[in-house]
């Protein structure tokens, strides 16, 4: 099976992350399972996500599944985390053609080196390109920590490939005797005559790896060239090897200009020998061997008339047949193990049943021949007293038994016929003789010799007709076949036992062996689940209403101002509640009028009017009786009543017409958590939202571009802000940290004086200050006619000696720092007003955008009705909605104020559902199925804790004894304190 990236796979590959991840953010870094080798790299931006695999030296690519992340990162990943966590991700880039990916992030402030030769390695770099740690040391290659890493520099990040490399004939005949240089030199060190020549492929391959060996043997094949044949075979004929290259390099250039959208990915796939037809699950019928980018030519031993092979087809860009291919087998791994283990387990049970019967068969072989040899000594009473009346007076001689036994096979020599009855040697130790006796019942005879066992058999004499006989010297011949037909009677009375107890006995080991698979299986094991795009709705605190009318609410103030600036028109409702004393702002929330035409029903307002409540701090303080009020979202603005162009504060909002409002009746804090489920219907094209540049998934609904008027406002923004930062930091003062050097008038900036205009400028500054002096102006007349006959160079000397040249630079820099606060105030009232202009563009009419509600709850259903429903079934949604709007749901339990946390509760809710019932039919809808529940051990009680906008909560889960309701917080058949003490 393939498992790592051809030297085709990794620049395929790069370019689809250089097109689709490049400017994301690595929100974080996690390990998978167990290993240290493999990581999990999340990128995001709003309403976009991305999950990059990392495989140290085998492979990287964008996975739709989830992993199993350990709760502690390692050493490795928390230094990973340090640096880059958070970061913006610049570009995606191969060295060259070398197996190395290189992730820049920031522009350069830090790249993340892959290797994917040999063992590989992930090396994180700084600016300078220089070590920072590495996940393990390398011995081939120095790269220690401080050291710069040499084999990425500016020019070859910035390299892109753009030459046509062509093969020629002079090349490969080069390779070719280089290689048989090679054989030489090892032939001669080795003293060996015969070197292994390795082949046409292995030699092409070695000389040109980023070809793809599969993609070489697919030409020579299509060439008819023998990809094992010997390389020096083909010293004569490089011209068609040269073509070959060629050829292959030309599929080579196609793939990577390939566009995505037209871009076909190929795994062949192999027959599973232990598959079951009616047991397993059709997806285990074919394993997954190997992917390539092009259409692969099955190998020899995989001839297209076998048909334990075949070739499935994955259109779009090839990162999704390399994720189909890896999440699968991962998918598939528990599932293949679970298969060995059952039929492992039936093995062992067949073995039982099979030597159960061996046994029965034994105890019925052993009757059969017990009966046949008592009849024997029966009809043969007087052989037998013969034979042991001879022993007996031999014995009785007090003759030796070697003796006896030698005389005994005398007379056998001189055809005596009671001597050729007995057969040696004597048991005379056991006072007991073996004696070979005609059997005249040839029926007997002939169901003996079908029935009996290769034991029996052996115990036959050669002598045809006749059966070998145990008796006893101190028996009468009637006296041994009683004995015989007492074994007979053993044998049955056993018999009868065990098939008696067969069934309970194979019960027993079945039951052991299910123990023992069980036991095995009980490895923790996260199953990969398919990452579902979620519905737009479900970032928010959300529920559908019994009537049909989905209820959001922001969980902060800016999603508030989201949710009514995209989706909100003024058919829709709005409603919150009256403050109970908190400092925090009362709740709100919007039903969605998708009818357009109708009233939304009394119902689903005081269902929403719950919510309200209970997300309030009402549910904390178990404050009951609050008052909620609706009205119409045409009643409602973002702009204030007295500027119409201020927008204001996020969740504020202004009440046009205080008369619309409407008050709903006090409300009980009764929640409920529940499971819907996402059944694909006809109409389930994944379309769900449609903006004015087109129609785009949920997950996207964000990705639209703005209309050129705005990103102009955007960039004159980002623009004066730069603009003020820089004041703020000094740096508009032409390199110089002396305010007086340059200034600011009237909002322009003046440039900086010449040293040449410095006494012109100091002796005027001298007289406007002395201007300004009250009583003065006399005085001055006289010091102008005084110092009349000075040159300005003097004049500068001597004010500089008096010290009013230091007088004159502080007052102009107070008079240069007033200027600045001036711009700064300016500059900022710009900015603001830009932004007020920005947050009211949000709220036109040309941000909403349209939602197909009607195919949303097409697919929602809380409650599967029929079997077919199980088909389309594609995955579980949780909810937490007012109780009065979970009638309908299969899956729900009720929650209200208390006192216990809420990941505890979650849990114990999780446990609840997956100790119930379950049809094993899929028949009954009012009893849970076992689709259901696998999809129930796939949610994670983190997945579920969000999804709560309430604080500390006590649940109500019906008792698993006697169906009644707990009372206790925790809720799972537990009875009160009251009643343990009263029993």
């Amino acid at each position: 099976m393939k498992e790592r990236f051809s030297g085709l796979d990794i620049p395929l590959i790069t370019k689809e992350l250089q097109n689709s991840i490049t400017g994301y953010r690595l929100t974080n870094i996690y390990n998978i399972g167990d290993s240290t080798r493999q990581f999990l790299l999340k990128f995001n931006k709003p309403d976009s996500k991305f999950n990059v695999i990392v495989d140290c030296g085998f492979k990287i690519y964008v996975t739709q599944f989830t992993r199993p992340i350990p709760p502690q990162p390692s050493g490795f990943v928390v230094k990973l985390r340090k640096h880059l966590k958070s970061k913006r991700l610049t570009s995606v880039r191969q060295i060259g053609k070398d197996r190395i990916i290189v992730f820049t992030f920031s522009d350069g402030l830090y790249h993340l080196v892959f290797e994917f030769f040999s063992k590989g390695n992930v090396i994180l770099l700084d600016s300078e390109r220089k070590v920072l740690f590495t996940q393990r040391i390398v011995d081939d290659h120095e790269c220690n920590v401080g050291d710069v890493y040499q084999l990425l520099s500016d020019i070859i990040i910035g390299k892109e490939e753009t030459e046509d490399k062509k093969f020629t004939a002079n090349v490969i005949l080069s390779w070719i005797e280089d290689m048989e240089l090679k054989l030489q030199k090892q032939q001669k060190a080795s003293c060996d005559s015969k070197v292994k020549i390795p082949s046409i492929h292995k030699l092409l391959f070695l000389n040109a790896p980023y070809l793809s060996s599969e993609l070489i043997l697919k030409y020579l094949k299509l060439n008819h060239i023998e990809a094992s044949d010997p390389c020096l075979k083909f010293k004569g004929d490089v011209e068609k090897l040269a073509s070959v290259l060629n050829e292959t390099e030309a599929e080579v250039k196609t793939l990577l200009t390939t566009n995505n959208d037209d871009f076909k990915g190929y795994i062949v796939c192999k027959k599973n020998p232990l598959f079951r037809q009616d047991v397993d699950s059709p997806e285990l019928e074919y394993l997954y061997d190997r992917f390539e980018p092009f259409k692969p030519i099955l190998r020899d031993e995989d001839t297209a008339e076998n048909s334990i092979w075949k070739i499935e087809e994955v259109p779009g860009p090839y990162n999704m047949t390399v994720d189909k291919f890896f999440s699968t087998i991962e998918s598939s791994r528990y599932e293949l193990k679970i298969q060995q283990q059952e039929q492992h387990a039936a093995k062992v049970i067949e073995n039982a049943k099979r030597a159960n019967d061996t046994r029965i068969q034994k105890f019925v072989d052993n009757q059969k021949l017990s009966e046949l040899k008592g009849s024997v000594i029966i009809n043969n009473s007087d052989l037998v007293e013969s034979c042991k009346g001879a022993v007996l007076s031999l014995v009785d001689q007090q003759m030796d038994w070697n003796a006896i036994e030698q005389l005994i096979k005398s007379e056998k020599a001189k055809k005596n016929p009671i001597a050729m009855l007995i057969k040696l040697p004597l048991d005379l130790k056991n006072n007991k003789i073996n004696i070979l006796l005609p059997n005249i019942d040839a029926e007997s005879e002939t169901e003996l010799d079908s029935d009996t066992d290769d034991e029996t058999l052996n115990k036959k004499d050669n002598a045809s007709g006749s059966i070998e006989v145990n008796i006893d010297l101190e028996l009468s011949a009637f006296a041994n076949a009683s004995r015989y037909f007492n074994i007979k009677k053993e044998n049955r009375t056993k018999q009868s036992k065990i098939e008696k107890n067969q069934k309970m006995a194979l019960k027993n080991i079945e039951r052991k062996v299910t123990k023992d698979l069980h036991h095995k299986l009980k490895e923790q094991h996260d199953v990969l689940k398919r990452l579902r795009n979620p519905y737009f709705f479900e970032k928010y605190y959300w529920f559908i209403s019994t009537e049909g009318y989905l209820v959001m609410m922001g969980k902060s103030d800016q999603e508030t101002d989201q949710i009514y600036s995209k989706y909100i028109t003024d058919e829709d409702i709005y409603i919150t509640c009256n403050d109970v004393g908190s400092a925090k702002r009362a709740p709100q929330a919007f039903i969605i009028n998708h009818t357009k035409d109708e009233a939304i029903p009394p119902n689903t307002l005081m269902q929403a009017g719950v919510l309200i409540i209970s997300a309030s701090d009402a549910w904390s303080k178990k404050v009951s009786g609050v008052a909620s009020w609706w009205c119409k979202c045409k009643n409602i603005s973002k702009f204030d009543p007295h500027d119409k162009n201020r927008v204001l504060e996020s969740g504020s909002f202004s009440i046009l017409n205080e008369g619309g409002k409407g008050y709903l009746a006090p409300v009980q804090m009764v929640m409920g958590l529940a499971f819907m489920w996402k059944v694909k219907t006809h109409e389930s094209d994944g379309i769900y939202i449609k903006e004015e540049d087109g129609i785009q998934e949920a997950d996207e609904e964000d990705k639209g571009t703005q209309d050129l008027h705005v990103a102009q406002e955007k960039e004159q923004i980002n623009t004066n802000k730069h603009h003020a930062e820089e004041l703020e930091e000094g740096k508009s003062f032409a390199g110089s940290d002396k305010p007086e050097i340059g200034e600011y008038k009237n909002n322009a900036y003046l440039p900086s004086p010449s040293k040449s205009d410095s006494t012109t400028l100091a002796a005027t500054e001298v007289l406007e200050l002395n201007k300004n002096v009250r009583g003065k102006r006399g005085k001055l007349k006289k010091i102008q006619k005084k110092y009349a006959d000075q040159d300005e160079e003097e004049k500068m000397l001597r004010l500089d000696a008096l010290g009013t040249l230091k007088g004159i630079a502080k007052e102009q820099e107070k008079m240069n720092d007033k200027l600045q606060r001036e711009h700064k105030r300016e500059m900022k009232k710009e900015v603001r007003s830009k932004k007020l202009q920005l947050q009211a563009l949000r709220f036109t009419e040309n941000e909403k955008v349209t939602v197909f509600y009607d195919k949303i709850f097409a697919e929602l259903k809380p409650k599967l009705e029929n079997p077919n429903d199980l088909e389309n079934l594609e995955s579980i949604i949780p909810v937490f909605a007012p109780w009065s709007a979970l009638n309908k749901y299969k899956y729900k339990v009720k929650i209200l104020p208390g006192t216990g946390k809420k990941l505890k509760s979650i849990n114990e809710i999780l446990s609840y559902f997956l100790k119930r019932k379950v049809d094993p039919n899929s028949t009954d809808k009012d009893v849970d199925w076992e689709k259901e529940h696998e999809l129930i051990k796939q949610l994670k009680d983190t997945e579920l804790l969000p999804l709560l906008c309430v604080d500390k909560i006590k649940i109500n889960i019906p008792s698993a004894n006697n169906g009644q309701k707990g009372n206790n917080g925790t809720g799972i058949g537990k009875n009160s304190k009251k009643n343990k003490k009263k029993k």
